[in-house]
């Protein structure tokens, strides 16, 4: 199966949320717990759109992105952030 989104996040809540979100608009999705993990998996055959947490423990999005870069990648990227938010009532 081809993918169309290639979603990279180590938020497993943020990326089953993401995830079901983007197939039910009718886009398939493949997600990576981690950019260590979509390196390892990366071919320059992959084709489709990559949505990337850039604040991840360990490899960053940014980092990811960069590294694909040396690899000579060329496909479309997104990058997203989210902050997780405290749940105080200072806030």
């Amino acid at each position: 199966m081809t993918h169309n989104v290639h979603l990279v996040d180590d938020d497993e809540a943020i990326r089953d949320a993401l995830g079901w979100l983007l197939e039910s608009r009718g886009l398939s999705c493949k997600t990576y717990p981690s950019g260590e993990s979509f390196l390892a998996a990366w071919t320059p055959e992959l084709t489709g759109c990559l949505l990337l947490d850039i604040r991840m423990h360990g490899m960053s999005g940014l980092e990811l992105f960069d590294r694909l870069l040396e690899r000579g990648n060329l496909q479309p990227v997104s990058a997203g952030l989210h902050a997780e938010r405290k749940d105080s009532p200072e806030e």
